[in-house]
């Protein structure tokens, strides 16, 4: 006679199996990312912006020169007045950096009624630029000024009073949005010099992955919900 072989096969259940690997790649999962989320800065991957006019030959028109920015030379109105170019030009003393500064219409000057306005194209959370005092009579305050699209003041930033020759960096952080623009002249005193523009482009931080895992661990509770399913029915 031949021996009866007794053969069990073991199907592991669903109602065990699959909601302790869901419990464990949640957690996993949302742990790993919490830990990101918490030590992670949302702008390490951020992309710095500079328009230095050093960087171009004198008189190079950097009204376009950057695809994130557009520089314009404005009056008292805040209007952008294309007439009168915002170019890079020498001075013999005083800038910030370099040699080269921006000036308006060949100018390197900027005071109430010659202002740069700088128009975003993209998010942008740090604006800054150098000011630099060049009255030798008196010191010189500058002011870098944040407006919304509409024209609502939004931000604003002054320096101390500077002599000539003295250098002080404006700078604005928010979560400025394509639209906004930037003002930047002489708020007290008529010859105040600008120099070397940065923008801080903000790219997608820790949060933006939390959402993106939300959306992969859904899909993932509907795979193993119908892996389940299916189990179960065999």
């Amino acid at each position: 006679m031949k021996p009866q072989t007794n053969v069990q096969t073991f199907v592991p259940s669903p109602l065990c199996s699959f909601p302790a690997l869901r419990a464990q790649a949640s957690s996993l999962l949302f742990g790993a990312l919490l830990i990101c989320e918490a030590f992670l800065p949302h702008d390490v991957h951020a992309t710095t912006i500079t328009i230095e006019p050093d960087n171009y030959p004198v008189g190079t028109v950097l009204t376009s020169i950057s695809p994130f920015v557009t520089l314009w030379t404005t009056s008292f109105d805040n209007v952008s007045e294309p007439t009168f170019a915002v170019s890079a030009n020498s001075v013999p003393s005083g800038a910030p950096t370099g040699s080269e500064v921006f000036a308006a219409g060949g100018v390197a000057f900027w005071e109430t009624g010659q202002r740069l306005r700088m128009d975003f194209h993209a998010s942008v959370s740090t604006i800054s630029i150098d000011f630099a005092g060049s009255s030798a009579f008196d010191t010189e305050v500058g002011r870098l000024d944040l407006y919304d699209a509409v024209g609502d003041l939004i931000a604003e930033d002054d320096t101390s009073p500077l002599a000539k020759g003295e250098t002080e960096v404006m700078s604005l952080s928010g979560d400025f949005i394509p639209g906004d623009y930037a003002i930047a002249y002489t708020a007290v005193g008529n010859f105040g010099k600008l120099d070397f523009l940065q923008l801080i482009i903000p790219e997608p931080s820790a949060a933006a992955l939390l959402a993106v895992a939300g959306l992969a661990l859904a899909g993932l509770n509907r795979s193993l919900n119908r892996r389940g399913a299916e189990r179960a029915e065999d």
